[in-house]
């Protein structure tokens, strides 16, 4: 049987701790809650986030599937062990970051490839919007990397919070990776941009948008991964 664990016996209204001792198993709840109330209802996800259970003296670490259901109650299964629970009462909480943001159309949706560094990094932010905790929150894994998803206005805001947040670290690791995250998704924001201008103009210049421009000959930076979910856009596949 499967047990379900009501989040209020580990955080009170205020969003505080209710015990020091239960902070392990706080922050795995925490982390799993803002996981599940972004996605789409009765949509299992493969997430980034990684299972705590223990195997002996071995902590599983087994990456998480998880799902928001219509009883309201969010689920999550490991992927590796037989790890599984429920969670209820976690509406209205700081972790519940569906119930803050605006998530837009499919049609505008796109996909943005990070490493497990990257994304380790993101998630450790101090300076964030809702919104940007929720692109972060929202990171579904594959084989080939963990997959951001959110509009271009969104990635954008999300690259200025990274930008902020890499001038305040005095970590060398970490300030060459968020700095890294930058250049990346600053050259994903740029081509993207060309790619939607040239979709509404209708190729009217007569060449796509990677051809146009006085830089198209001199050498340029990697792209990273981009696709549009829904329009058709596909590179890197």
């Amino acid at each position: 049987m499967i047990e379900t664990i009501d989040f209020s016996h580990y955080f009170g209204p205020d969003g505080f701790l209710v015990s020091p001792r239960s902070s392990r198993m706080a922050r795995f709840l925490g982390k799993t809650v803002a996981a599940a109330s972004v996605r789409e209802l009765e949509t299992e996800e493969l997430t980034p986030l990684r299972c705590i259970r223990r195997l002996g003296r071995v902590v599983c670490s087994g990456r998480l599937f998880v799902c928001r259901r219509r009883d309201d109650t969010i689920s999550w299964r490991c992927a590796r062990c037989a790890g599984a629970g429920r969670i209820k009462g976690w509406r209205g909480t700081p972790w519940d970051l569906g119930s803050s943001t605006e998530h837009p159309s499919d049609a505008e949706r796109y996909m943005f490839t990070v490493t497990e560094q990257e994304y380790i990094e993101l998630s450790r932010m101090i300076l964030m919007s809702v919104d940007c905790e929720a692109i972060i929150a929202g990171a579904v894994l594959t084989d080939i990397g963990i997959h951001l998803r959110a509009a271009l206005k969104e990635f954008d805001d999300l690259a200025d919070h990274v930008a902020a947040e890499a001038a305040y670290v005095n970590n060398p690791r970490r300030q060459r990776v968020l700095d890294s995250f930058s250049d990346k998704i600053d050259t994903f924001l740029r081509i993207a941009e060309e790619v939607r201008l040239y979709d509404r103009d209708g190729g009217a210049s007569g060449a796509a948008p990677a051809e146009r421009g006085a830089g198209a000959k001199a050498a340029r930076p990697a792209r990273p991964k981009l696709r549009l979910i829904h329009g058709g856009l596909s590179d890197g596949d």
